[in-house]
């Protein structure tokens, strides 16, 4: 119930904000100044949502049921366990409260949401990172470079959490078996699952970056694959280079070379023909005691040399506009790799069955980049809670609508027509009477009822307005969609006349209407549709 309160807070905070200067003091949230500072307040979506206590209430909730289940006879839950410990060991109790806002910024969107902790990240929330700092992969990613991801990454945090958690369990047992298993060596490795976890406190950058002119040697693919150069850049993991080099060693597979600053482990045969074009390896910088891994030696020299790099490429600045310079996360995927995907998907939906293209298109529609616009999203902690901006083809309105509108939609279209189809393979359905031989109608089984036409026709009348809802929130400067429109576009598949009515000439308007169908055995049958508003 919680839960759904939230969500329902979510999305009704933009009427309530309306209302924000006519509430006295005592009844603003406490916390919603604290977050509308990192928010933008006039755009497409604004929602803001108070939790907390919600959080409190819920784990002392589940307190309750588990002193219940105790009480109540032998339970296996340890007497020391509980949901609020491990609520404030996941650093989840730490969060007050919550706000997104987007606006609108040429062809995207700009995106922002922040979670309010007070203090900066805590518990588990510490796993990404500590204090904001100047992104590395601007000047390490070359110009043109087409997929960037930079993270912070503090495993030793999540080793802290589950002794922590292990100690308020209480269970002697179990914590011996926490141990042992964080001894244990880490496969061919000598250093433990404990000691790695416990090093492991890194910045890993990833670049991709695709070639015009060359493409991948794929058998049997009817794709032509840019070949993709790549770069992997973990830093403070210099200590594992020994490691993976005394592995190497012992094999023929691979070849160590050294030399002023640097250490390489590469391959020692070539590679399969499907990966020409790729000759990787890792290589060690013994000065900053960072471990990169690299599709060829000449793409990880470009990188290295920084004599071009992303951050001075205009459209990589066009696509970062307006977002901190300075975080824990970065993520840039360039508008020629969105095309890519889009191409390879479109390539996948003509080798698809007539009739499910459509549908796998519109599907990709909802969840995917739009074709061709650049995605640029940043995440940084703050003195007081966690700020994520992003500029994307999408609102959060826009994401709110998908999770909530389309796969229902979808799933009801999809699920109505292949029943229907089905049961017309099988015999089992059936839109008229049966006919014996003389032509009269046979006898409706006993135990069976005889489907009403009328009500038939109503249900895809219904069906059809659900369709134009779905595609008016995708085509939000449409105002106006045919039936064939419905169709074309994936939101409907075509539906087999009852008795004798058409449906070929209906028309839906966004502002609502009435959808109207006569059956050749009666009156005509109506079905109103609501207004979509975006």
């Amino acid at each position: 119930m919680k839960l759904r309160i939230l969500a329902l807070n979510l999305l009704c905070a933009g009427s309530l904000l309306a209302q924000e200067n006519k509430l006295p003091a005592e009844s603003l949230s406490p916390h919603f100044e604290a977050v509308a500072k990192h928010l933008e307040l006039g755009g497409v979506f604004y929602a803001f949502a108070d939790i907390d206590s919600d959080i409190k209430d819920v784990t002392k909730m589940i307190d309750n049921l588990l002193n219940t289940m105790r009480e109540n006879g032998d339970s296996p839950i340890p007497p020391k366990l509980t949901a609020a410990g491990i609520v404030n060991e996941l650093g989840l109790d730490s969060i007050k409260a919550l706000g997104a806002s987007s606006r609108k910024k040429g062809d995207s969107y700009h995106n922002r949401a922040f979670l309010a902790t007070g203090n900066g990240p805590t518990g588990l929330l510490k796993i990404l990172g500590g204090k904001a700092a100047p992104f590395l992969s601007t000047t390490l990613a070359p110009a043109g470079s087409d997929i960037v991801m930079e993270e912070d990454l503090n495993l030793s945090v999540l080793m802290e959490v589950i002794t922590n958690i292990a100690k308020q369990i209480g269970d002697d047992d179990m914590s011996e078996k926490l141990n042992e298993a964080l001894e244990q060596p880490m496969g061919p490795l000598s250093v433990s699952v404990g000691d790695f976890l416990k090093k492991m406190n890194t910045k890993f950058t990833f670049i991709a970056k695709m070639d015009g002119q060359k493409k991948m040697n794929l058998k049997d693919s009817p794709l032509e694959v840019p070949l993709v150069n790549f770069l992997l850049a973990l830093d403070n993991t210099g200590w594992l280079f020994p490691e993976l080099a005394k592995v190497a060693k012992d094999s023929d597979e691979f070849e160590i070379q050294s030399g002023e600053g640097f250490e390489v482990i590469r391959p020692a045969k070539p590679l399969p023909p499907e990966m020409d074009g790729y000759k990787p390896l890792l290589y060690h910088d013994t000065k900053t005691h960072r471990l990169l891994i690299a599709s060829t030696s000449e793409f990880l020299t470009t990188c290295l040399e920084g004599k071009t790099p992303l951050s001075g490429d205009d459209k990589f600045k066009a696509a970062v506009s307006g977002l901190p310079a300075e975080g824990n996360g970065m993520q840039y995927v360039s508008s020629n790799a969105i095309k890519e995907i889009w191409t390879a998907l479109k390539s996948m939906a003509k080798e698809a069955p007539e009739g499910q293209a459509a549908m796998m298109e519109k599907l990709w529609e909802l969840y995917l980049p739009k074709d061709g616009v650049p995605i640029a999203s940043v995440r940084a902690n703050l003195p007081d809670g966690i700020l994520f901006t992003s500029n994307s083809s999408e609102s959060h309105k826009s994401t709110v609508a998908t999770m909530g509108m389309y796969p229902l939609a979808m799933l009801g279209l999809f699920g109505t027509n292949y029943m229907r189809q089905m049961g017309a393979a099988q015999g089992g359905m059936h839109l008229e009477p049966e006919m014996d031989l003389e032509g009269a109608p046979k006898a409706t089984p006993k135990g069976k009822t005889q489907e009403d036409p009328r009500e038939k026709i109503q249900s895809n009348l219904q069906q059809i307005s659900f369709a134009g809802e779905a595609y008016f929130l995708d085509h939000p400067k449409e105002k106006e969609v045919t039936y064939a429109g419905l169709i074309k576009g994936g939101f409907l598949f075509e539906i087999t006349p009852v008795d004798g009515e058409d449906y070929k000439a209906l028309k839906l308007k966004r502002n609502g209407g009435k959808l109207s169908v006569t059956p050749k055995s009666g009156e005509p049958i109506t079905q109103d549709y609501s207004a979509v508003t975006d």
